[in-house]
Parts: structure tokens; C-alpha cells; sequence
């Protein structure tokens, strides 16, 4: 089985218009079960947790592209070194991705009625786009998952209704994907305490900068972006175009 771990980037709750945060994007890390503890030790072994006198508490990707909080007065190469030895991890224990994320200004702009909240509609296109993937693995043991996310009050409550609903066919009222092959319903830990938890913010965060401020502008902190985020697009198993598209006008709701 995999545990996967989610975490997101470009949060605003219902807020559709915060300039400064038009993406809202949810990023999966799935680990196979018997990588778990030996990623989770890998981790705490990176020089960020065991160089002093500087010690770490926990890995985030805002506070390492930013130089703040625990990060401020280390260098970039320093911070970009350490953002790339995690990434890195991914790949040596086997873990995949997959994302799925909500343009907001083109929700915003969208036909839709009602209020949409962009964390759950990321969330449903991420668990059918899982469920896509672990239906395609020839090995049992690769065919079910379970849902770790960090420990948000705002939306708890909201993700066990959502993915309930799925898992019994009735994701909305405009259809959808049944979910058979996530197990229980989403687990919720303190990130602080969780290397996949972190490594999913990692992952989604420099795959929102990227969608944000693509490489064409050659800023030097764009580039470094985009090559963390190609060590994320080596590993991504399962994904979805973020939605909805800007280029295909109104929208009318999530097919």
C-alpha cells in the first residue's frame, strides 16, 4: 500500500482574488509502505536537521525560497542545496507525486453557482486522478492508498465529507469519479512531526512558483524554481491541467 502525503501552496480560503496567490495547488507524495521508515530517517539525517548550531524543526518551502523565519541568514545556495536534498530523497525510496490545482481568477470569472472553494475542488481532481493511477498498478499492493494531510482545522471537516461522499459515488451533484481505491478516510498530522508532509509542501510549492513565474523571465530565483521543480516533475505519476483553463472561457462546473 502507499501512504500518501498531501499538503498544499497558494491557500486563501474562499478568497478568489488575492493577487499574490492566484494558484491554489495540492500536491501529493506517495510513498510505498516499506519506504516510509527509511525515508523518514533519511530525512532527519539531512544536514538542515543535523548541523549546529543551527538546527532546523521543520522544513518548508516558503521559509526556504524566502530566507525567514529559521531560514534567515543562510545563504541561497545554502538554502537551494538544502531544498534539492530533500527533493532528492524522493526518488532513492521509490515515492511518486501527483498535484492537481484551481486557477482562482478563472473560478472567479467562472459560470458556476454557488461558492466554490478551490482546496476541495483541488482535492477531488488530485483523489480521481490517484485513483486513475493506482487502478493501472499490476501489483495488489500498489493498488491502494492512504491520505496523510497536515493538520488544517479550516478544512477537516470538509475533506472527510468530500472524500466520504466519493468513496460512496456522490462526489457532487454535477457527477464525478467513485473512489474505491483510497482507504478510510484522509489522516491529518502535525507537519512539524511528518518528513511526507513536508516534502508534499516542498513539492507544491515550487510547482505553484513555477506556474506563477515561469522561466521565460530569467530571474535567477525563477531558474532555481524551476529546476526544483523538475526534480518534482521527474517523480509525478499523476496530475491534472490546472483548471479551469483560461483560454476555454466561461466555465460551467468540474466534469
Amino acid at each position: 500500500m502507499w501512504l500518501s502525503y498531501l499538503d498544499e501552496s497558494g491557500n486563501t480560503g474562499g478568497n478568489l482574488e488575492d493577487p499574490d496567490q492566484p494558484i491554489h495547488l495540492i500536491a501529493a507524495v506517495m510513498v510505498p509502505e516499506d519506504q516510509v521508515q527509511g525515508l523518514s530517517s533519511a530525512f532527519h539525517l539531512l544536514p538542515a536537521f543535523t548541523k549546529e548550531p543551527r538546527l532546523i524543526g521543520e522544513l518548508r518551502g516558503a521559509d526556504l525560497y524566502s530566507g525567514r523565519g529559521p531560514w534567515k541568514g543562510f545563504s541561497p545556495s545554502e538554502r537551494i542545496d538544502t531544498y534539492h536534498g530533500a527533493l532528492a530523497l524522493l526518488g532513492r525510496h521509490g515515492a511518486f507525486v501527483a498535484h492537481a490545482s484551481i486557477d482562482k481568477w478563472a473560478l472567479r470569472q467562472s459560470a458556476s453557482s454557488g461558492p466554490q472553494m478551490p482546496h476541495l475542488l483541488a482535492l477531488r481532481f488530485l483523489a480521481e486522478e490517484m485513483e486513475s493511477y493506482l487502478k493501472q498498478q499490476i501489483d495488489p499492493l500498489r493498488q491502494r492508498t492512504l491520505l496523510i494531510a497536515d493538520e488544517t482545522h479550516e478544512h477537516e471537516a470538509f475533506a472527510h465529507g468530500l472524500v466520504t461522499r466519493m468513496q460512496a459515488g456522490n462526489p457532487s451533484s454535477d457527477g464525478g469519479t467513485t473512489i474505491t481505491r483510497i482507504v478510510d478516510r484522509v489522516h491529518f498530522v502535525r507537519s512539524e512531526t511528518s518528513p511526507g508532509v513536508q516534502l508534499a509542501d516542498l513539492a507544491a510549492f515550487v510547482l505553484t512558483r513555477r506556474k506563477r513565474f515561469p522561466t521565460s523571465s530569467l530571474r535567477p530565483s525563477d531558474i532555481a524554481i524551476a529546476r526544483l521543480a523538475e526534480i518534482v516533475d521527474s517523480r509525478v505519476v499523476a496530475s491534472r491541467d490546472t483548471w479551469p483553463s483560461r483560454d476555454e472561457g466561461p466555465q460551467s462546473g468540474p466534469s
